[in-house]
């Protein structure tokens, strides 16, 4: 029975590891008999070749161990016959839904060019053959396992499964293996240039495969070689990715001065804003202030007459309150204590004489006039007013000089209201409230 509807060539990578090699032909079940297998030996020592025989392989390619690894890849891919080529360590066990899900895959219209298996490194001494990045800082090459994250401060150059991967046979052959390296870094190589011509290259979660790794050893001698070697074929794509960060810092450089030049516009135009209210609000006073300096001599004239001519309490009374239009607080004073000689009872001549009182923060004396006016009419509007403000001062300079903590600290109102009590006046907190 046809199990397979997309043919695949298999390519076992062998180096004396016989031990392993039954349980990798176990691993393949009832697949095995569908795939075109070549079995690709590197000068191995052991019998790994006579027991690949006894499990019925045909097709054997052998290399010394003098010959470079790639050259083996390569030999072997031109005995494959089928369209996708899957290499293999010899020391890898494929899982029961490897080869189902390999199949589905390759049905996908347009099928991978490139498919990376899922491996599980079981002797827990996963190597970094599998992720290659570049490091800005050191401008080395490092080495990072496939599914593993990527440290900081590199760029990812390219990512495969050197231990299982499947790729088209057309595009392999085309390229071929790079024969210059050693051991390692070659497959990365050939997917770098695969890469760069846009060919459909995936990482498949579901084409799992344990992985023994026996030949980590192997590679310690020549890896730092092959790093060098493939620092020295890719160094215009080096090139870039250092040319692509230092655009990519310059454009961040631009967008923060961009947003500071931005930020710097807006405060200016803030600051002209704020300046051309000001002018405005300057232009407004002076428009006031001209018709009233234009009055003034008017108005001392006036206060010269009011001096040499006898005239009752309210005609002083409303100069006065003129006086304090024309910020005259001294003639506005004085002409208060005038009324208030002529008529010591007028309470608008008593607020009058109170307010200049408490600007002067003569604050006994202004509340004596407060009180002889409230003592008659706890409701005079403008006697609580001018109390309320008083006792407001007072309040505030008490609380100034005592500290946060301090329990004798109240709010203004419980202050005020306790204060009025004390002087036997009503308090009226909703006047209070809406004095102002």
């Amino acid at each position: 029975m046809m199990l397979m509807s997309a043919p695949i060539s298999l390519v076992i990578i062998n180096e004396n590891e016989r031990f392993y090699l039954p349980r990798l032909f176990a691993s393949l079940g009832p697949w095995r008999t569908e795939l075109d297998i070549v079995f690709a030996d590197h000068g191995s020592f052991d019998d790994s070749i006579a027991v690949a025989r006894r499990h019925g392989i045909e097709k054997i390619v052998s290399f010394s161990q003098e010959t470079n690894l790639p050259a083996l890849f390569n030999r072997s891919l031109e005995q494959c016959q089928a369209e996708f080529v899957l290499f293999a360590h010899s020391d890898v066990i494929f899982s029961d839904s490897f080869f189902p899900n390999l199949q589905k895959l390759l049905q996908n219209d347009p099928a991978p060019d490139w498919i990376d298996s899922k491996v599980l490194y079981v002797d827990k001494c996963a190597g970094g053959e599998n992720r290659v990045w570049f490091d800005h800082k050191t401008k080395q090459i490092r080495l990072q396992g496939l599914w593993e994250s990527a440290p900081d401060g590199g760029r990812e150059m390219i990512c495969c499964s050197s231990a299982c991967f499947i790729v088209r046979k057309e595009l392999c052959a085309a390229n071929r293996f790079n024969e210059d390296y050693a051991r390692g870094l070659f497959v990365e190589d050939l997917a770098l240039r695969l890469v760069g011509q846009k060919i459909f290259k995936i990482q498949a979660e579901n084409l799992l495969v344990e992985h023994y790794h026996v030949e980590l050893h192997k590679q310690k001698k020549t890896q730092c070689e092959d790093l060098q070697r493939f620092r020295t074929q890719h160094v215009s794509l080096i090139h870039e990715f250092e040319v692509e960060r230092l655009e990519q810092q310059i454009r961040q450089f631009e967008l923060i001065t961009g947003q500071q030049q931005q930020t710097l516009h807006e405060q200016k135009t803030i600051a002209a804003q704020q300046q051309a209210a000001l002018e405005q609000q300057q232009a407004q006073i002076a428009a006031l202030q001209q018709p009233l300096s234009a009055a003034m001599p008017l108005m001392r004239e006036l206060l010269l007459r009011l001096d040499k001519e006898k005239v009752s309490e309210d005609v002083v009374l409303a100069i006065a309150d003129l006086c304090r239009c024309f910020s005259l607080r001294r003639e506005a004073e004085r002409l208060s204590r005038r009324a208030l000689e002529q008529d010591p009872g007028n309470e608008a001549a008593l607020c009058g004489v109170a307010e200049a009182e408490l600007e002067q923060k003569r604050y006994k004396e202004a509340k004596a006039l407060l009180m002889r006016i409230l003592s008659r009419d706890p409701f005079h509007a403008r006697a609580k007013e001018l109390m309320y403000a008083l006792l407001d001062q007072v309040r505030d300079a008490q609380n100034a000089m005592r500290k946060p903590g301090d329990k004798r600290r109240r709010s203004r109102q419980e202050q005020v209201k306790t204060a009025m009590r004390d002087v036997g006046v009503l308090f009226d907190a909703e006047f209070y409230r809406n004095r102002d």
